[in-house]
């Protein structure tokens, strides 16, 4: 329904009159004003029961009202007034009356803050209220001012406390409400009763953080550091004894200020610090320090070894310090305490302390791992001590020293050849020495070391053998602390059996196919194992070589090495010799290839053998028929210089075969093959080629 059309500011009205029977019932209805406002009463039975004003939040929404009725006849009214003579379009509207039983009218009942309350800017308040009810509530939420916020509590219980949240982030007196909403309710929505909270600026606060309670001489200028904290900080006072000494009116917040302030007298003072802000709220520092200030000022005491936060081992550790006094005082004495765990476990008295000398006459062994302390307390003769000075060491438990070692390449080893002892000494201490120890048959052979070497790396001595047996070795390492250990093994030395020789820098042995490669055949023939053999590539090579064992000495086979001697190229001393493919060039030596030992098997072949002064070949047996079995096949020999020069000369051989052989003699008086004390020397059918005076010399042709 709308009320009727008025003029010049006139009232209209709505009544209906309604019968209750059995009461107590509800009488509940919508209304609302028109958007040009308006004003519009609620009456039963001519008595007032609300109102709604055009002043009113939300006056032109829609807005249920419900009030109980008792049994018997009542009159409901509603009457609208314009507030504007002028206005025809100001109307107010009722709908949805209805008369039913009592259901009890919704309330919110408001628990905290009170109205009197103060908060501060950033404080999170707690908005404490209790909805009744008896249906289900879809939530409540929190109105500040004429906006709901986004705090609520969903599904609220009938009668239960609840607590909505909000921080105000600037000054003021807000008005708050709490409203409640139920959609399957004719109480759609019902609020509180306003309440007022005051929002004030947050006083400011400081900390005092240095020197904290300490003590001062006369005639010293002290600091104390403070930290205020506030947005709009106006100045900050120093109090000393309750007396300002200082102001500061610019202060920074939220960073360390200072006061300074000059003592001129000895006694007991207390410092504390009091910030204001722009609203004159002041705060005083929780802390109040108590300074004491004397008149003698006390010794100074520096330690200077072991420095702060030393590390160190179970050892004999040295302490040094030097005092000092500042009045010229002498000192009385000077005490070293030494502290596990706070715990004091040792202390060593100077009786006699010299002012600004160094003091180096306390040492300490400390017997077991820890963390310990030190401090150096040095009185002078008015009996003032020094401002302690605290510095840490660390004990760590000596660990044992370990060795890791091992003979690189665990193959074959082979006599006279580089061989490495590989090792990994690692100790926590540090380390000092490393030797490597041999032994042969239990008996020191040698020893090499290496002072300093690297922790926790790998490092490689260097040896080699002579002779082939089975030595036993120990690398051996101390630490500074003088802690040891080892490790220990046996190596076999071998000598190879199949060998190669090359010229560097113009031949080289094929990679793999030999047991050891040689630049020297000399060094070749010493290392051999009897009976082996020795390939000689392509080269010169200037020596001359001894055969003392059984050994096959071949030249390579696409480019003839060539060996050229000072004294005899090859001298032959044992028997089972082949010698093979060379060119053997004496440089006008006497031989270049004797015999002189009695032996057996000698097989000389396929040689080129130059520049003899005296023979090419000489075989001298000691005894009769003591050189024996012997082949000398396909070689070239060449012999000049002096006459009566003999390609081969043989003495005391027998069982001598000697074929396909070219001889050539450049002087007249030359012999191609010469034989004395012989017996079964085989070469006249075996087509050797003799160019001398003589193929046989003339006394021996029988």
């Amino acid at each position: 329904m709308r009320s009727g059309k008025n003029f010049t500011a006139g009232t209209s009205k709505i009544c209906r009159e309604v019968i209750v029977e059995d009461g107590p019932t509800n009488v509940s209805f919508w209304w609302k004003l028109s958007t040009d406002r308006g004003h519009l009463i609620f009456y039963v039975d001519g008595k007032y029961k609300t109102d709604i004003k055009e002043i009113d939040q939300n006056y032109d929404k829609w807005k249920n009202y419900t009030c109980p009725l008792s049994t018997g006849t009542h009159k409901l009214e509603w009457s609208f007034s314009k507030t504007s003579a002028e206005s025809e379009s100001q109307f107010g509207w009722i709908d949805d009356l209805h008369i039913g039983p009592c259901e009890e009218f919704p309330e919110v009942v408001i628990h905290s803050p009170n109205d009197t309350a103060t908060y501060y800017v950033g404080d999170r308040v707690g908005f404490n209220y209790t909805p009744i009810y008896d249906n289900e509530l879809d939530y409540c939420t929190l109105m500040i001012g004429d906006e709901e916020t986004d705090q609520k509590n969903e599904s609220p219980i009938n009668g239960t406390k609840y607590t909505l949240q909000y921080r105000f982030n600037d000054t003021g007196s807000y008005n708050w409400s709490i409203v409640c909403y139920n959609s399957t309710s004719k109480w759609k929505r019902w609020q509180s009763a306003n309440r007022t909270i005051s929002i004030m600026d947050p006083p400011p606060t400081v900390e005092l953080s240095s020197p904290g309670p300490r003590q001062g001489y006369e005639g010293m200028n002290m600091s104390l550091t403070y930290t205020p904290s506030d947005n709009k900080l106006k100045n900050c006072t120093l109090y000393i004894n309750g007396t300002v000494d200082d102001v500061n009116c610019t202060p920074e917040n939220g960073t360390a200020n200072t006061f300074s302030y000059h003592c001129d007298k000895s006694g007991n003072y207390t410092a504390h610090v009091e910030c204001c802000d722009d609203s004159n709220n002041c705060v005083r520092s929780p802390q109040s320090w108590n300074i004491t200030i004397l008149k003698n000022q006390p010794p100074i005491v520096d330690l200077e070894y072991p420095e702060d936060n030393y590390t160190s081992h179970n050892k004999t550790v040295h302490f040094v310090y030097t005092q000092d006094d500042p009045d010229g005082e002498e000192f009385e004495n000077c005490t070293l305490s030494i502290f596990i765990n706070e715990s004091s476990i040792k202390e060593m008295v100077n009786e006699s302390p010299r002012k600004g000398v160094a003091d180096a006459s306390f040492n300490w062994t400390f017997d077991r791992p820890g963390n310990y302390s030190w401090t150096v307390i040095c009185y002078d003769k008015e009996g003032a001590p020094n401002d302690p000075q605290l510095h840490h060491i660390t004990i760590q438990k000596d660990e044992p020293l370990t060795v890791t070692a091992r003979v690189v390449d665990g193959g074959e080893h082979y006599v006279n050849q580089t061989i490495q002892f590989e090792y990994t000494p690692t100790d926590d201490l540090g380390l000092k020495r490393c030797v490597l120890y041999l032994y042969a048959d239990g008996l020191p052979y040698g020893n090499r070391s290496h002072e300093s070497p690297e922790n926790n790396i790998t490092q490689t001595f260097n040896c080699s053998f002579p002779q082939n047996r089975t030595y036993s070795w120990s690398i051996t390492c101390w630490d500074i602390g003088q802690n040891k250990n080892n490790s220990t093994g046996n190596v076999s030395i071998t000598r190879p059996d199949n060998v190669c020789v090359y010229e560097n820098g113009t031949s080289l042995c094929e990679a793999g196919a030999f047991d050891v490669d040689y630049e020297n055949i000399g060094d070749a023939i010493r290392d051999l194992l009897p009976g082996g053999n020795i390939t000689v590539m392509e080269g010169n090579y200037t020596e001359d070589l001894v055969i003392d064992k059984p050994l096959t000495l071949k030249g390579n086979d696409d480019v003839r090495p060539t060996i050229y001697g000072d004294v005899e190229p090859i001298i032959i001393k044992s028997g089972d010799v082949t010698i093979s493919g060379f060119i053997l060039d004496g440089r006008n030596v006497s031989h270049n290839i004797c015999v002189y030992n009695d032996v057996n098997i000698i097989n000389i072949t396929n040689n080129s053998i130059l520049n003899g002064k005296d023979e090419g070949i000489y075989l001298h047996g000691k005894t009769a028929h003591s050189v024996k079995n012997v082949n000398i096949s396909y070689n070239n020999i060449q012999v000049f210089k002096i006459s009566g020069v003999i390609g081969i000369n043989l003495t005391n051989c027998t069982n001598v075969f000697i074929c396909e052989n070219t001889i050539g003699c450049n002087v007249t008086t030359s012999y191609g093959i010469a034989r004395k004390n012989c017996q079964n020397v085989k070469w006249f059918d075996n087509k050797n080629d003799i160019f001398c005076s003589y193929k046989v010399r003339p006394t021996e042709i029988s």
